[in-house]
């Protein structure tokens, strides 16, 4: 594999990597676990495939250029993308790895859940009073 190669494997592995991994979760979070919208399911259920591919490509991609030899400045950065995947990985393994608890959430349907409101915005007036002596 020529150094140009190997550049273009982790110009197009690495975005191809790390996005659908940072999406995976996102997706799993907001449409599965606590869904925001009405289809959220079915929304998962076309997304997750299509980060599952993307990602598994970019992986591919990835795991070529860092292993591949002469060893230089984007066998590095191949290899420094993979120790990211893994830190987002995991994220995802791991229960309350990103600082929350695990907890158990009762699923409602959307339709009888209360609309929520955002909060009051309040104002606060502050008066800032300096003196300067002048010698």
């Amino acid at each position: 594999m020529t150094a140009k190669e190997r550049e273009r494997a982790f110009l197009i592995g690495a975005p191809l990597a790390i996005v659908p991994a940072l999406c995976v979760l996102s997706v799993i979070v907001f449409l599965v676990i606590f869904p925001h919208v009405e289809h959220g399911w079915t929304l998962a259920a076309i997304v997750l495939p299509l980060c599952a591919l993307a990602g598994s490509f970019g992986l591919g991609k990835l795991a070529l250029g860092a292993v591949e030899k002469p060893w230089g400045i984007f066998n590095a950065l191949s290899f420094g993308a993979l120790l990211v995947l893994l830190v987002i990985a995991g994220y995802g393994i791991v229960p309350g790895a990103g600082g929350g608890e695990a907890v158990d959430v009762e699923r409602t349907p959307l339709s009888a859940q209360r609309p929520r409101r955002p909060p009051a915005l309040e104002f606060v007036q502050v008066t800032l009073t300096v003196e300067i002596p002048f010698a």
